[in-house]
């Protein structure tokens, strides 16, 4: 079973690695904004983007690194940071609450909160 999460983690990561893809293109069509801010949109998506491929590369790919290291651990770590403290965002920053993207956060934690409690990972 904890496979079979690893595995579902890694192909929603992979569902939002296409959709930043697709984002960062969006951010490049637009025009009426203060110059410096496109430029930094478009970077910190880039940077976004590679983290949650990474997150995808090794939760499809690296299942028993992810199961059994010390640094697989901490990676699960920080895909739960990264996706509690986005829903966490998306309630307390953005001016429109998106009620898809808090669930998708929340439910994408949860996979990885269920990998990190149930399975013994070699500590740190």
């Amino acid at each position: 079973m904890i496979k079979i999460l690893l595995i579902t983690g890694g192909v929603l990561n992979l569902i939002l690695t296409l959709f930043h893809v697709f984002l960062g293109y969006q951010i490049s069509l637009i025009d009426n904004i203060a110059p410096g801010y496109k430029e930094l949109m478009i970077m910190l998506n880039v940077g976004g983007t590679l983290f949650i491929l990474l997150f995808t590369i090794s939760s499809l790919f690296f299942i028993k690194d992810m199961l059994t290291t010390a640094l697989g651990k901490l990676l699960i770590i920080f895909i739960i940071i990264l996706y509690v403290s986005r829903a966490l965002e998306e309630v307390l920053i953005v001016s429109q609450f998106s009620m898809p993207v808090f669930i998708a956060c929340i439910f994408i934690s949860l996979i990885y909160i269920v990998i990190l409690t149930t399975h013994r990972i070699n500590s740190f």
